[in-house]
Protein backbone atom coordinates (compact mmCIF):
# COMPACT_ATOMS: atom_id res chain seq x y z
CA UNK A 1 0.00 0.00 0.00
CA UNK A 2 1.15 3.69 -0.10
CA UNK A 3 0.64 7.22 -0.71
CA UNK A 4 -0.92 8.00 -3.62
CA UNK A 5 -2.69 11.27 -5.03
CA UNK A 6 -5.74 12.02 -6.09
CA UNK A 7 -5.55 11.04 -10.13
CA UNK A 8 -2.94 8.46 -9.50
CA UNK A 9 -5.44 6.59 -7.04
CA UNK A 10 -7.97 7.09 -9.47
CA UNK A 11 -6.16 4.93 -12.14
CA UNK A 12 -4.63 2.33 -9.92
CA UNK A 13 -8.12 1.59 -8.84
CA UNK A 14 -9.39 1.13 -12.24
CA UNK A 15 -6.61 -1.76 -12.56
CA UNK A 16 -6.22 -3.16 -9.16
CA UNK A 17 -8.19 -4.84 -6.20
CA UNK A 18 -9.39 -2.78 -3.48
CA UNK A 19 -7.76 -2.74 0.01
CA UNK A 20 -9.86 -3.14 3.11
CA UNK A 21 -9.20 0.21 4.59
CA UNK A 22 -9.05 3.36 2.00
CA UNK A 23 -7.95 6.89 4.20
CA UNK A 24 -8.94 9.86 1.97
CA UNK A 25 -6.83 13.32 3.21
CA UNK A 26 -7.41 16.35 2.40
CA UNK A 27 -10.81 18.67 2.68
CA UNK A 28 -11.70 19.10 -1.00
CA UNK A 29 -15.47 17.52 -0.80
CA UNK A 30 -15.71 17.54 -4.10
CA UNK A 31 -12.56 15.14 -4.69
CA UNK A 32 -13.37 13.29 -1.47
CA UNK A 33 -16.84 12.42 -3.53
CA UNK A 34 -15.06 11.67 -6.24
CA UNK A 35 -13.17 9.11 -4.30
CA UNK A 36 -16.15 7.25 -2.91
CA UNK A 37 -18.32 7.40 -5.66
CA UNK A 38 -14.84 5.49 -7.87
CA UNK A 39 -14.77 3.49 -5.01
CA UNK A 40 -18.42 2.25 -4.90
CA UNK A 41 -18.35 2.09 -8.90
CA UNK A 42 -15.47 -0.27 -7.92
CA UNK A 43 -16.69 -2.58 -5.43
CA UNK A 44 -20.18 -2.69 -6.50
CA UNK A 45 -19.92 -3.10 -10.19
CA UNK A 46 -22.73 -1.25 -10.85
CA UNK A 47 -24.59 -2.79 -7.96
CA UNK A 48 -26.61 -0.87 -5.12
CA UNK A 49 -24.34 -0.65 -2.10
CA UNK A 50 -25.12 -0.44 1.32
CA UNK A 51 -23.49 3.09 3.33
CA UNK A 52 -23.31 3.71 6.56
CA UNK A 53 -21.44 7.33 8.08
CA UNK A 54 -19.68 7.69 11.24
CA UNK A 55 -18.09 11.03 12.59
CA UNK A 56 -15.30 10.86 14.89
CA UNK A 57 -16.29 13.37 17.01
CA UNK A 58 -19.17 11.35 18.39
CA UNK A 59 -18.35 7.52 17.50
CA UNK A 60 -15.42 5.73 18.85
CA UNK A 61 -13.61 2.77 17.03
CA UNK A 62 -15.70 -0.23 18.65
CA UNK A 63 -18.87 1.20 17.05
CA UNK A 64 -17.47 1.27 13.77
CA UNK A 65 -15.19 -1.99 14.05
CA UNK A 66 -18.67 -3.60 14.55
CA UNK A 67 -20.62 -1.90 11.42
CA UNK A 68 -17.45 -2.99 9.60
CA UNK A 69 -18.04 -6.87 10.82
CA UNK A 70 -21.97 -7.18 10.28
CA UNK A 71 -23.34 -8.29 7.08
CA UNK A 72 -25.67 -5.76 5.61
CA UNK A 73 -29.52 -6.37 5.79
CA UNK A 74 -30.52 -5.34 2.40
CA UNK A 75 -27.69 -5.55 0.32
CA UNK A 76 -24.75 -7.87 -0.73
CA UNK A 77 -21.77 -5.07 -0.32
CA UNK A 78 -21.36 -2.51 2.45
CA UNK A 79 -19.20 1.02 2.23
CA UNK A 80 -18.45 2.26 5.90
CA UNK A 81 -17.46 5.67 6.07
CA UNK A 82 -15.89 7.71 9.10
CA UNK A 83 -16.05 11.10 8.38
CA UNK A 84 -13.93 13.56 10.62
CA UNK A 85 -11.13 10.82 11.05
CA UNK A 86 -8.96 13.91 12.14
CA UNK A 87 -11.02 13.82 15.35
CA UNK A 88 -9.77 9.81 16.76
CA UNK A 89 -6.98 10.21 18.79
CA UNK A 90 -3.86 8.12 17.78
CA UNK A 91 -4.81 5.58 19.68
CA UNK A 92 -7.87 5.00 18.49
CA UNK A 93 -7.02 5.59 14.51
CA UNK A 94 -4.55 2.34 15.46
CA UNK A 95 -7.83 0.25 16.99
CA UNK A 96 -9.37 1.11 13.41
CA UNK A 97 -6.57 -0.28 11.52
CA UNK A 98 -7.37 -3.95 13.60
CA UNK A 99 -9.74 -4.51 11.00
CA UNK A 100 -6.79 -5.52 8.38
CA UNK A 101 -6.10 -8.39 10.79
CA UNK A 102 -9.90 -9.98 9.59
CA UNK A 103 -11.58 -7.34 7.30
CA UNK A 104 -14.87 -8.87 5.83
CA UNK A 105 -14.87 -9.04 2.35
CA UNK A 106 -18.09 -7.61 1.83
CA UNK A 107 -17.26 -4.14 3.58
CA UNK A 108 -15.13 -1.12 2.47
CA UNK A 109 -14.27 0.68 5.08
CA UNK A 110 -13.29 4.67 3.86
CA UNK A 111 -11.51 7.02 6.57
CA UNK A 112 -12.15 10.69 5.77
CA UNK A 113 -10.04 13.16 7.51
CA UNK A 114 -9.58 17.19 7.15
CA UNK A 115 -5.83 18.13 7.86
CA UNK A 116 -5.47 19.89 11.17
CA UNK A 117 -5.41 24.24 10.79
CA UNK A 118 -2.42 24.47 12.93
CA UNK A 119 0.78 23.78 11.09
CA UNK A 120 2.57 21.63 13.98
CA UNK A 121 -0.79 19.99 14.55
CA UNK A 122 -0.99 18.99 10.69
CA UNK A 123 2.75 17.54 10.79
CA UNK A 124 1.73 15.40 13.20
CA UNK A 125 -1.23 13.94 11.88
CA UNK A 126 0.14 13.46 8.60
CA UNK A 127 3.18 11.36 10.26
CA UNK A 128 0.58 8.86 11.48
CA UNK A 129 -1.14 8.76 7.68
CA UNK A 130 2.49 8.80 6.38
CA UNK A 131 2.88 5.16 8.86
CA UNK A 132 -0.80 3.71 8.59
CA UNK A 133 0.23 4.34 4.49
CA UNK A 134 2.25 1.25 4.62
CA UNK A 135 -0.28 -1.04 5.59
CA UNK A 136 -3.40 1.23 3.40
CA UNK A 137 -4.02 2.89 0.64
CA UNK A 138 -3.84 6.73 1.51
CA UNK A 139 -5.27 9.19 -1.34
CA UNK A 140 -4.60 12.78 -0.99
CA UNK A 141 -7.03 15.38 -2.08
CA UNK A 142 -5.04 18.22 -0.94
CA UNK A 143 -2.51 18.72 -3.14
CA UNK A 144 -4.38 18.65 -6.62
CA UNK A 145 -2.38 20.24 -9.12
CA UNK A 146 -3.53 22.07 -12.15
CA UNK A 147 -3.10 19.66 -14.89
CA UNK A 148 -5.61 17.41 -12.78
CA UNK A 149 -7.89 19.73 -12.02
CA UNK A 150 -8.11 20.96 -15.80
CA UNK A 151 -8.23 16.89 -17.11
CA UNK A 152 -11.07 16.61 -13.48
CA UNK A 153 -12.81 19.27 -15.79
CA UNK A 154 -12.74 18.04 -18.89
CA UNK A 155 -14.15 14.53 -17.64
CA UNK A 156 -16.60 16.41 -15.73
CA UNK A 157 -17.83 17.91 -18.57
CA UNK A 158 -17.70 15.34 -21.16
CA UNK A 159 -19.93 13.21 -17.90
CA UNK A 160 -22.58 15.62 -17.83
CA UNK A 161 -22.49 17.08 -21.68
CA UNK A 162 -23.67 13.20 -22.42
CA UNK A 163 -26.10 13.43 -19.36
CA UNK A 164 -27.81 16.58 -20.35
CA UNK A 165 -27.88 16.05 -23.72
CA UNK A 166 -30.07 12.27 -23.31
CA UNK A 167 -32.52 14.57 -21.39
CA UNK A 168 -32.82 17.06 -23.47
CA UNK A 169 -33.05 14.96 -26.76
CA UNK A 170 -35.76 13.04 -24.33
CA UNK A 171 -37.40 16.22 -23.57
CA UNK A 172 -37.69 18.13 -27.01
CA UNK A 173 -39.72 17.72 -29.58
CA UNK A 174 -36.99 16.32 -31.58
CA UNK A 175 -38.13 12.63 -32.25
CA UNK A 176 -41.15 14.03 -33.25
CA UNK A 177 -39.92 16.09 -35.63
CA UNK A 178 -37.35 13.70 -37.22
CA UNK A 179 -41.13 11.24 -37.59
CA UNK A 180 -42.90 14.00 -39.07
CA UNK A 181 -39.92 15.02 -41.59
CA UNK A 182 -39.83 11.86 -43.12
Amino acid sequence: MSWHKFSDYLNKLKLGELTPIIAVYGSDRFLRKQVIDAVSKKLGEGKHLDQESFYGSESGPTGILAACQTYSMFTQLKLVLVLQFQSLVAAQRTQLMTYLDNPNPTVELILLADPPEEHFEEKRFKEWFTGASKKIDVVDVSGVSDKEISALFKQMVKDYTTFWSAIAWETSGRRDWIRWRR
